[in-house]
């Protein structure tokens, strides 16, 4: 029994040189590592030093207030975007200038004018319709203040898409003149509310 003890004893010391040789050859094939070495105290730079440079990166601080404002701009920017559709034709129509002038590129003028600055608000006239009758009759309409190029064909156009109102145009505004002719700037012409299919 001494004997097994002795070759397990033996081989137990073998097993044990071979490992020590493996570390002492990976010691000998690894890279110098500073770290490694011991720190001498003495050559350390002060504290100050060090603290300072830590110190020179900036950081942004950020209170939880800011980020909920943030967040309520953010949310009320896409509530508009998606909502522009709906406000945003009456905005602009109620801003912009009553009348402008610019330059197109030709070099002629152009003269923009809102609806809301040529119509008035609706009124009730009493008109004679026929002559025959006594009679007068109740019609309600706006007054419409022309333009300098309007004729009474571009009129009918623009409030009627009909032609078949021009009789009762030029009836209801006393006119003789023909639908080409165009009209002195600022004229006021009655426009009945009527549909004709």
């Amino acid at each position: 029994m001494s004997e097994q003890h002795d070759d397990q004893a033996n081989l137990l010391r073998q097993q044990v040189a071979s490992i020590q040789n493996e570390v002492q050859i990976q010691d000998e094939n690894e890279a110098y590592d500073p770290e490694d070495q011991e720190l001498d105290v003495l050559n350390l730079p002060p504290r100050s030093e060090v603290h300072d440079a830590q110190s020179a990166k900036v950081r942004w601080k950020v209170s939880y207030s800011l980020i909920r404002l943030l967040v309520v701009f953010f949310i009320l920017i896409v509530i508009l975007i998606l909502t522009f559709n709906y406000w945003g034709d009456y905005f602009l129509q109620n801003e912009l200038f009553s009348q402008v002038r610019t330059t197109n590129q030709v070099g002629d003028s152009v003269h923009i004018v809102r609806l809301s600055d040529t119509l008035s608000e609706e009124v009730t006239r009493k008109f004679q319709l026929d002559p025959s009758e006594p009679e007068l009759t109740s019609i309600t309409g706006r007054y419409y203040i022309t333009q300098e190029d309007d004729t009474l064909e571009s009129v009918m156009s623009r409030f009627y898409q009909n032609e078949q109102v021009l009789p009762l145009l030029k009836q209801l505004n006393d006119l003789t003149i023909s639908p080409t002719d165009r009209f002195e700037a600022n004229e006021r012409l009655f426009l009945p509310n009527i549909r004709i299919d």
